[in-house]
């Protein structure tokens, strides 16, 4: 599954997104890391490294974010992707590249975690599922870049639902009725939304 930073090239990548496993024999696998993050550079392609747990159900516990974000920065990623904890201010502070926020948690409302991570320091925030996994995913993400790119990134908070969404849009069901869910902005910024 590893994909060369020539075939990168090939398919026109302008980054790619590597794991940073912290954990178990992690020793090993921030060791390649280290060195595909160079091969990567060599070619002059940036790197987002996405903090995670050998142990996924630790992935978001505070003390595997602020490791794992120094440790991928200091490893040579451009960007570092991880997950919102407590004092998610240290985890930003400690990093010393762009720090984006992953997902969000389906327990918390994402428009609030979304700003106090922005407060924090995050750079953005790479969220995506409910959006490409939509029946038109193209026309949602045009109007939201429409939107966005006319009112800014508030446009999402500022906005009602209806003006979000593209003129006469409608699920499969045929429902045009639809509610801004706590946890959906998962984001415009992702891999996976490349064509």
């Amino acid at each position: 599954n590893h994909v060369s930073p020539e075939m990168a090239l090939a398919y026109g990548a302008d980054a790619v997104l590597m794991m940073c496993t912290i954990g178990g024999a992690d020793y090993k696998a921030l060791q390649k890391m280290a060195e595909d993050i160079d091969a990567f550079h060599k070619l002059h392609i940036p790197v987002i490294a996405e903090v995670m747990c050998d142990d996924y159900m630790k992935t978001v516990s505070y003390d595997i974010q602020l490791n794992g974000a120094r440790i991928a920065a200091e490893l040579g990623a451009d960007v570092v992707k991880g997950f919102y904890t407590e004092k998610f201010e240290n985890v930003v502070g400690c990093c010393p590249v762009p720090f984006i926020m992953a997902g969000g948690a389906v327990d918390k409302n994402i428009v609030d975690t979304a700003r106090d991570a922005l407060n924090c320091g995050a750079k953005g925030l790479a969220v995506g599922r409910n959006i490409f996994q939509s029946e038109n995913p193209a026309a949602t993400i045009a109007k939201v870049a429409e939107v966005f790119g006319a009112q800014g990134s508030n446009a999402w908070w500022d906005l009602s639902v209806e003006e979000l969404m593209p003129e006469g849009y409608a699920c499969k069901c045929g429902c045009k009725s639809f509610r801004r869910e706590s946890n959906t902005l998962d984001g415009w910024f992702d891999s996976g939304s490349s064509h």
